[in-house]
């Protein structure tokens, strides 16, 4: 004897349409997060993660490598900012503050990296006097 689908209660399953799936990809192809689509589709984002989560993050991946090609292109073409933009975010370049301090002899960072005033002390070049 097959037994009887039990009503556990809650909400009714949420079925999307077909235009209603290729809006949500549309959507994750431009950077809208999943909580935003869930939001404009008023479900749950659990909902569309367990429904459609791979699908929509395989948008917004194609998305940001669309994207990260175009960076790294105008990089490439001379954008200064956009090449130290890549560099911060892809390279591992960094703002500190702090200067570090490289012996001329083995070229090893030294222990205690330098303040900005003390470089300038340091390795300040020397005044111009004017000659006239």
């Amino acid at each position: 004897m097959a037994k009887k689908k039990v009503n556990k209660g809650g909400r009714p399953e949420r079925i999307f349409t077909e235009e209603e799936v290729q809006m949500m990809k549309k959507f994750a192809s431009v950077g809208v997060s999943m909580k935003q689509i869930a939001a404009a589709f008023s479900c749950a984002e659990e909902t569309l993660r367990t429904k459609y989560g791979t699908v929509l993050e395989e948008c917004r991946a194609q998305a940001e490598g669309l994207m990260a090609g175009h960076v790294f292109r105008k990089a490439l073409e001379g954008s200064d900012t956009l090449a130290i933009f890549w560099l911060k975010t892809r390279g591992g370049w960094r703002e500190t503050g702090i200067l570090e301090e490289t012996t001329v002899e083995t070229g090893a960072i030294s222990d205690k990296p330098l303040s900005i005033e003390e470089w300038n002390k340091k390795y300040a070049l020397p005044e111009v006097k004017d000659t006239e």
